[in-house]
């Protein structure tokens, strides 16, 4: 089951199939952040071209039960969605959203292989409301060689109130999202109207090879330091290709 009390900021979710229980509220705290329009147009005639949006609403859950949780509100989730047309495939894909006390720290940077943007943009979202844009001076990230996965890195942000530092180590595995919207192999609606509904064995080297390594989100916990200062946790998700010229040849290894 699913339950929109309050659109983008109070949900509720149920879950009960095949042995898996899980039934919880996520509760927003903060006002939800909308990135500016992505707007690239085609680099060449007839090419691709990149017209979206994209918006970000942290909170946190109240679980009632969830394998062997039964209760538990020290939980936080962020409610994320993207839509328009989405084309080109960045070199380097970083998206972070960070809770620091009552505040939430939102960044997106993506670049071509030779390091310039497709996009760069950030913000500081209070509980009260206010927003302050913030732009990426400088990031810095370390990733696993083999597994693409984040270990640490930092971004250096400059906004009306000054500069700030957020600093970054990934706890836990990732999760690598494939199939879904992050490849041209979409679900067809069912004859039924139901839902749509794709399936992906990652075991089958064939399919393995056509999803790729893709975007993999992580668990967080980040350091800010500077003009606003706190810390907290969060996620991370990243993507990058062996030919950015920065970021590339980290990851030049293969996985055994």
């Amino acid at each position: 089951s699913l339950r929109c009390d309050a659109p983008l900021r109070d949900w509720s979710v149920g879950v009960d199939v095949e042995g898996l229980r899980f039934a919880g509220r996520f509760a927003g705290t903060a006002a939800p952040f909308l990135y500016e329009t992505i707007d690239l147009p085609p680099s060449e005639p007839g090419g691709g071209l990149d017209h979206y949006q994209h918006f970000i609403a942290p909170g946190r859950w109240e679980l009632e039960h969830a394998g062997g949780i039964e209760r538990s509100t020290d939980l936080i989730g962020v409610r994320d969605r993207t839509w328009g047309v989405r084309s080109r495939r960045p070199r380097l894909h970083l998206w972070c959203v960070f809770t620091v006390g009552d505040a939430c720290l939102a960044l997106m940077r993506q670049e071509l292989a030779d390091g310039s943007p497709m996009c760069s943009e950030a913000a500081l979202i209070t509980a009260d409301g206010r927003v302050e844009r913030l732009s990426i001076v400088e990031h810095d990230l370390v990733l696993h060689p083999a597994q693409r996965l984040i270990e640490h890195g930092s971004v250096r942000l400059e906004g009306p109130g000054g500069t700030l530092t957020a600093q970054f180590e990934r706890v836990g595995h990732g999760i690598r999202l494939a199939g879904a919207g992050y490849d041209d192999g979409q679900g067809d609606r069912a004859e039924t109207g139901g839902p749509q509904r794709d399936e992906y064995d990652l075991a089958d080297p064939v399919v393995a090879a056509r999803t790729g390594r893709g975007t993999t989100d992580a668990g967080a916990r980040v350091r800010v330091t500077g003009a606003f200062a706190g810390e907290g946790v969060g996620v991370v998700e990243t993507a990058v290709a062996r030919d950015h010229v920065r970021y590339g040849r980290q990851v030049g290894a293969r996985e055994c």
